[in-house]
């Protein structure tokens, strides 16, 4: 059976045509800011910008409330599974990364600590902030949609394809972080499903990212 939702390709093709408008305002706002923190300030308000793309969507297009729209509630069995796979899931993808050989390059997280800002302030964006935005926009926007029209599999696979290449230039398009990335966004993706909650998928990549981060807090201050 087909997932219900509100969305369709002419939400996607507003989503879309949004993104250039909210880099360009972000850019010429985050240039406000100290030059340590422009890069932080520029994502932030690129995700803040979109989200309320997303809502309009949703509220004008739709009439419809925003958390039920991207299906975001904690009205799901066994939560605190996807807690504690988080690490698991994190471990997994680095005993993959060492299978398939992948370079030794600096990922998303590594990038965000190497920022002169605060690390409370990196921390909440990389491990609450990022996750939120890409959980709302990939499992709560993208994949009902894509699912709805492609059916279940090939919307999942789609929509962890999507999340995989959103991340590229991040990783310099290495193929082997491309297939972990898609791996992780699978693990992602199967939760949203599950649960018919983006809450839940939310749970399990900000769990990943957490522990993404303290594995590079603890190298950097290794070496």
């Amino acid at each position: 059976m087909k997932p219900a939702t509100v969305w369709t390709f002419e939400d996607l093709g507003f989503f879309l045509g949004a993104i250039l408008p909210s880099v360009l305002v972000a850019s010429f706002i985050s240039g406000l800011f100290p030059a340590g923190a422009r890069v932080l300030a520029a994502q932030s308000l690129i995700y803040l910008l979109l989200l309320s793309a997303l809502y309009a969507l949703a509220r004008i297009r739709h009439d419809e409330e925003f958390g039920r729209a991207v299906h975001w509630h904690l009205q799901f069995r066994r939560a605190w599974i996807y807690v504690i796979a988080a690490p698991a899931l994190a471990l997994t993808v680095s005993v993959m990364g060492v299978i398939l050989r992948a370079p030794l390059i600096p990922n998303a997280i590594d990038q965000l600590t190497a920022l002169d800002v605060p690390l409370p302030v990196v921390a909440v964006f990389a491990v609450m902030g990022g996750p939120m935005f890409e959980e709302l926009v990939f499992r709560g926007f993208l994949q009902p949609l894509l699912q709805s029209r492609w059916g279940l599999f090939p919307g999942l696979l789609a929509t962890s394809a999507a999340f995989s290449m959103l991340h590229g230039s991040q990783n310099e398009w290495r193929w082997q972080y491309l297939v972990l990335l898609f791996l992780a966004g699978l693990a992602f993706g199967l939760a949203r499903q599950r649960t018919n909650s983006t809450a839940a998928s939310f749970l399990l990549h900000m769990g990943f990212n957490l522990t993404q981060m303290t594995a590079s807090i603890v190298q950097q201050r290794t070496l």
